[in-house]
């Protein structure tokens, strides 16, 4: 028989109710997000450089997916009743998600493929995003 100084006993304590680093880091990024999108509407505002690259990202995406409120109001304002108005933006916005997005994604890619420069779209997309990054850090750190 053994004596309890001899067993070797492995304890597991798992805290509840603590959050994953996974939903911690997906909080973050999406504050992150909003951040930054926020000031995506303000773009004329900022100070140089920021003032470029956020009108680089509010062409690129911020254009194209307020379309969506503008073809909505065109297209649940075609008849007098409320509910077939509805089924009409709804579908109106769903084919401008599925055809126009898609397409203009398509553009962008036919422009870099034009330009020789396809194989580095995340450069290009991501790009002025770093260099901000890179302008913030000089300032602070510099």
């Amino acid at each position: 028989m053994t004596s309890n100084s001899e067993r070797n006993v492995d304890i597991v304590v798992e805290v509840y109710g603590s959050p994953s680093p996974d939903i911690a880091a997906g909080v973050c990024l999406f504050a992150a997000g909003w951040f930054f999108w926020s000031l995506l509407y303000d773009w004329h505002e900022l100070s140089h450089p920021y003032k470029y690259i956020s009108a680089y990202y509010y062409y690129l995406i911020v254009v194209p997916l307020k379309f969506f409120s503008n073809v909505w109001q065109f297209s649940s304002n075609l008849t007098s009743s409320r509910n077939l108005n509805f089924v009409f933006g709804a579908i109106a916005v769903s084919l401008y998600g599925m055809a126009c997005l898609p397409f203009l994604m398509g553009v962008f890619f036919w422009i870099l493929k034009k330009l020789k420069i396809q194989k580095f779209w995340a450069i290009v997309f991501f790009g002025p995003a770093l260099i901000s990054l890179l302008w913030f850090l000089g300032g602070i750190f510099g």
